[in-house]
């Protein structure tokens, strides 16, 4: 082959790879420009620093659990209520590119020896929550008036109540980009002489690939009993030794002036005795319309008997959760649900009440508080989701 034919391919070769270069350069440009959000989220994942938290996912048809281990926990001391050591761990249910239509279900917390992984109990157990942002939630749903007035919290566990469930054909809707967060807290009030290592793990179960037809949704709203506090006497270093209202140190930056210009605080000191305590809880509630209860749990203390959900109006129990308290121990053995696919009629023009029943066995300073935590059916996202 002479030369100026070799310079001619040559010039072609060149010709062509420049062109292949750029049209490759312009198809990477287009992927990026598409696909951008993919990208991002996943070069993200793969940079995350999950601190100690250990995430793995699992299905079962269209059940999928999300499986979240905490780091280890040194329980080497008692902690109070609400003063051991805690971690919170925030992330998404779907590594998908943009927002699709899940189902929250159901929950479960476990607390295991951080190095055999055998079951504990729960007596390590403060409390553990999953909770998202409200303001987030509902502003993705294009649904008005409801932040600042419902709770933004999924589920509580608790000593007594470790797992919950939803009644079948019920749930919580998400989309799976939506934000949550884990956060456990150790408790130790019975052994002075613990010295070992904790994990706590979390089971999240949601349903994806389902519609509202399929599913019904529910909206949680808390709503607790709140004990009137005499703020003369909060601060001072010597408190009465009788005083029903004063609240346990932890709660102090939690103290609330409600509308009556009293302050209130949603955790107290157990009284001595038996004791009653009522509030009337339906601003807090604050429901937007006549709606169904279909699930309940309770997140109290221990030496508490009973909590009750009473329609004042109606002058009927909605929901009586008993408590079975440990005989000798400050421990609560189980804490009874509410769990209903019928579910209870309640009303947005209805005055609503919770009764705490305690029992203080010791003189020894113990905390109470009392939350019930609602699940009911939410007409104004069903009429949202119909029109997906």
């Amino acid at each position: 082959m002479n030369m100026p034919k070799l310079k001619h391919m040559k010039s072609i070769l060149k010709h062509s790879k420049g062109k292949v270069f750029i049209a490759t350069i312009l198809l990477l440009m287009v992927g990026v420009f598409f696909y951008w959000d993919v990208l991002v989220f996943h070069a993200k994942d793969l940079l995350r620093d999950n601190k100690g938290w250990a995430i793995t996912t699992s299905e079962e048809g269209n059940l999928v659990t999300k499986r979240i281990v905490s780091p280890t926990f040194h329980v080497n001391a008692v902690f109070p209520s609400m003063t051991g050591p805690w971690d919170a761990h925030y992330f998404n249910l779907e590594r998908s590119a943009g927002p699709e239509l899940v189902w929250f279900t159901g929950y479960r917390c476990f607390v295991q020896d951080a190095e055999s992984k055998n079951l504990l109990g729960d007596e390590f157990l403060c409390h553990n929550s999953l909770d998202y942002s409200i303001q987030d939630y509902y502003h993705n749903w294009g649904i008005k008036g409801r932040a600042g007035v419902f709770t933004s919290r999924l589920a509580t566990m608790t000593q007594g109540q470790t797992e919950m469930s939803l009644p079948a054909g019920f749930g919580i809707p998400l989309q799976s980009d939506q934000a949550l967060s884990a956060l456990t807290q150790v408790l130790n009030v019975n052994d002075p002489e613990a010295d070992c290592h904790v994990e706590y793990v979390m089971e999240v179960d949601y349903i994806a690939n389902a519609s509202s037809k399929e599913i019904k949704p529910l909206f949680q709203q808390s709503i607790s009993v709140l004990v009137a506090v005499d703020t003369n006497y909060v601060y001072h270093d010597s408190l009465p030794e009788v005083q029903d209202c004063m609240p346990v140190l932890a709660s102090t930056s939690f103290m609330t002036k409600c509308r009556d210009g009293n302050t209130y605080t949603g955790h107290w000191q157990l009284p001595e005795g038996r004791d009653t305590v009522t509030y009337d809880v339906t601003d807090i509630l604050s429901l937007p319309f006549n709606t169904t209860l279909h699930y309940a749990g309770v997140h109290v203390h221990p030496h508490c008997e009973s909590l009750e959900l009473w329609d004042r109006t109606a002058d009927s129990l909605v929901f009586r959760s008993t408590i079975d308290n440990h005989k000798s121990l400050s421990k609560m053995k189980e804490i009874t649900a509410y769990s209903s696919k019928s579910g209870v009629m309640m009303y947005s023009d209805h005055r609503y009440e919770l009764v705490c029943e305690t029992n203080g066995v010791s003189k020894s300073t113990k905390d109470m508080m009392a939350t019930m935590l609602l699940y009911l059916y939410d007409h104004e996202m069903d009429a949202v989701l119909s029109q997906l």
